[in-house]
């Protein structure tokens, strides 16, 4: 039996799947520890909030736009020590600090405290506030 010169099951095609398959398993391998340095990171960032007091976390599940997750270290009485967040598309995005809500009480944050936050950063503050409410 002749193997045809080009096509999907020439020998051609054939190195062109394999490549692609091999292309593939690397972009995975990658996206892979990409992915554990983000939770290495929100892990290393959430155990110093941890010794600073509670900690309440919020977010915001991106579907098409970003993902947004705010932590936040609050003393006995409800109000903000430290605020990080993490906002983003990909598993390049790491913790950064929250600065502007220090000594405001959790539950008692309103909208126009969030003014000069992202999208993002506003929905995931209002889920943090639900799920302090919730404790």
């Amino acid at each position: 039996m002749d193997i045809p010169k080009y096509g999907f099951l020439s020998k051609k095609g054939g190195v062109i799947i394999y490549q692609l398959i091999i292309l593939g398993a690397i972009a995975w391998i990658v996206q892979t520890a990409l992915g554990y340095l983000q939770i290495k990171d929100f892990n290393t960032h959430y155990s110093e909030l941890r010794k600073l007091g509670k900690v309440i976390v919020g977010k915001n599940k991106g579907k098409i736009s970003s993902g947004t997750v705010v932590a936040f270290a609050i003393d006995d009485s409800g109000r903000i020590i430290k605020g990080e967040y993490m906002e983003g598309i990909s598993v390049l995005a790491r913790m950064k600090l929250l600065e502007g809500l220090e000594d405001l009480a959790l539950n008692k944050i309103n909208d126009d405290d969030l003014n000069e936050y992202s999208k993002g950063i506003k929905k995931a503050v209002k889920n943090a506030i639900k799920n302090y409410k919730l404790k």
